[in-house]
């Protein structure tokens, strides 16, 4: 009897280590997972861990997993995941080729020209919507507004800089050219018309015009700073602004080109635009 139970607890223990035996995961990572799997699927592969066999089920992707190695020794290998074609950098198409775009429209092809804030195609002036299709998300939204914010702010501070200059020095000089002095002189003589003393007085209107001359050369230092801050920032916008101009003309082959070679006509320079 007691060889019998020593036999079935044989028995049960080589169940137990049988059902607990790892089985080892190799993952396309180089990580190796030691797993007690469950079941394997046409996509994934379901499996506890084996240091808690009685907890959560862990589930991975056929596609991360090289091959496992079962605890019976046998090895189920599995194939490269496939690739997704690898994708071509995507190449500027000409604009006259452009597919109408809701909120868009359609543009025809041709050579952008910027001027004073604005840019046209073939002389017409565009829309900011048609801006952003013809020369893209990125360049739009990364060089184009800020350039036109520059461009409108300095353009603010020069005009507000160049009023308050004129109406600053238009007060300084209405109060300069106002403000004068009078010398009185006093002729003093007796009954008998004899000259016996002269006496002299000063008299200004200062107190007058001074307030005027303070208030225009406030104006003025204001109108400088205002001017001062405007103008580079107008330049920078504009030249930024130009830049666009010109980076579009380049990728889309119109740019403008000065070459020295060989014409119909012999040897000499050709201006391209």
């Amino acid at each position: 009897m007691k060889k019998l139970f020593i036999a079935i607890a044989g028995l049960m223990l080589f169940a137990a280590f049988t059902a607990s035996a790892q089985d080892i995961i190799l993952k396309r990572d180089n990580t190796l997972v030691k797993a007690i799997i469950e079941e394997i699927n046409d996509d994934s592969i379901v499996y506890h861990n084996y240091d808690n066999p009685t907890g959560p089920l862990y589930r991975v992707n056929i596609e991360n997993v090289v091959k496992i190695q079962f605890q019976n020794g046998s090895e189920q290998v599995f194939g490269a995941p496939q690739q997704a074609p690898q994708a071509q950098k995507a190449q500027p198409a000409p604009v006259q080729n452009s597919p109408y775009v809701p909120g868009y429209g359609t543009l025809a092809g041709g050579k952008l020209e910027y001027s004073r804030g604005d840019f046209e195609l073939n002389g017409r002036e565009l829309t900011e919507s048609e801006l952003y299709q013809l020369i893209g998300a990125d360049v739009y939204e990364n060089t184009y507004e800020g350039a036109i914010k520059q461009r409108n702010l300095g353009k603010g501070f020069i005009i507000s800089g160049g009023i308050t200059t004129g109406v600053g020095l238009t007060l300084f000089l209405i109060g300069a050219l106002s403000s004068e002095g009078t010398v009185t002189h006093t002729w003093y003589e007796n009954s008998n018309g004899d000259h016996w003393g002269d006496d002299y007085s000063y008299d200004d209107n200062l107190s007058e015009t001074a307030p005027l001359m303070i208030i225009g050369g406030v104006l003025l230092g204001v109108g400088s700073t205002l001017l001062s801050a405007g103008i580079p920032l107008a330049i920078i916008g504009n030249s930024r602004l130009n830049w666009i101009e010109k980076d579009y003309n380049e990728k889309h082959g119109y740019a403008s080109t000065l070459n020295f070679g060989a014409t119909k006509y012999g040897m000499g320079l050709t201006f391209n635009f």
